[in-house]
């Protein structure tokens, strides 16, 4: 296979720097979209399908991409059918990270050094299947085994973050931590907006009518999340077009947004950037990390989306 141990590696001191050090260092994720209930419970993969495609966008875009069928991807075709559909995909990607990230780890974490295609198919579902059936497939033993040692899921603010505390209680060697990721907050424009504001007040079992009462619901979350490990927030940002508004302003729109009644554009800017200045008060007092995802443009064909 195309991939050897010094794969990237182009001279003798990259070799050095990566065997002897980078290569064993430990994993800090801070930013993952990984389930805390699944690796609470351990559970093993039922076959290298759910653990390659199960969740996988970047995957998913790709087939679509190359014509593979929705059935195929996200819809009732077997397991196998689906794991066909990708390794037909692959060979189509050469340039592609996925490309590489996909030989990589059939080789890293499986031993297997065939070429992902439509030839090797069912060779590489029945070794990587057999492999992901044994105790060192688990949830916890795969990250351990990578050197992975602290992982930062993403978590709404009104999450309860149950499985984080079962995990602090339990696992020695792998810390999992929440990440403040209050996008919904900040959708102020966005459909579910109302029933969510009413969710975080259930959470804080206080009522949130005004504006004033929605920020100290979100810093009242933000301690919350602190006492339960978490050090680092995390927001997707599509646009981020600065606008100041006063406090009458805020509340106007805040009041316009619970009725489910349409904003301009300027009192989307407004809300945002008056509400993101005090969640970012909260995390300066706490000395969190602020992580910011500028400008990914997600959910583009509505017509897909939708359906």
């Amino acid at each position: 296979m195309f991939l050897s141990e010094d794969f990237f590696l182009k001279d003798e001191w990259a070799k050095k720097l990566y065997h002897s050090y980078a290569k064993k260092m430990p994993i800090i994720d801070y930013h993952c979209h990984l389930d805390p209930k699944e690796i609470y419970e351990n559970k093993n993969f039922e076959n290298i399908t759910e653990a390659w495609l199960g969740g996988d966008h970047y995957k998913w875009r790709l087939m679509r991409a190359c014509g593979v069928p929705e059935e195929k991807i996200t819809g009732n075709a077997s397991d196998f059918e689906k794991f066909l559909a990708w390794c037909q995909t692959v060979p189509k990607i050469i340039g592609n990270p996925l490309y590489t990230w996909t030989h990589l780890e059939l080789k890293r974490f499986f031993d297997i050094d065939l070429l992902v295609n439509e030839e090797n198919a069912q060779e590489i579902w029945d070794q990587a299947n057999k492999s992901l059936a044994t105790p060192e497939f688990k949830r916890r033993e795969i990250a351990k085994n990578a050197h992975v040692k602290v992982i930062c899921t993403t978590d709404d603010p009104i999450d309860d973050l149950h499985y984080h505390r079962l995990l602090a209680e339990e696992e020695t060697e792998l810390r999992v931590l929440p990440s403040f990721r209050p996008d919904k907050a900040l959708n102020v424009d966005r459909e579910g907006f109302e029933q969510w504001v009413t969710a975080l007040a259930e959470e804080t079992e206080q009522p949130i009518t005004t504006y004033t009462q929605f920020v100290e619901a979100l810093g009242q979350r933000v301690d919350y999340f602190h006492q339960h490990g978490c050090r680092v927030s995390d927001h997707a940002l599509d646009t981020l077009r600065y606008a100041e508004a006063d406090e009458e302003q805020l509340e106007a729109i805040f009041q316009k947004a619970l009725a489910g009644k349409p904003l301009e554009k300027a009192d989307i800017d407004a809300y945002r950037t008056e509400t993101l200045s005090r969640l970012f008060q909260f995390y300066h007092s706490y000395k969190w990390t602020m992580q910011l995802h500028i400008h990914a443009y997600r959910n583009c064909n509505t017509r897909s989306l939708r359906h």
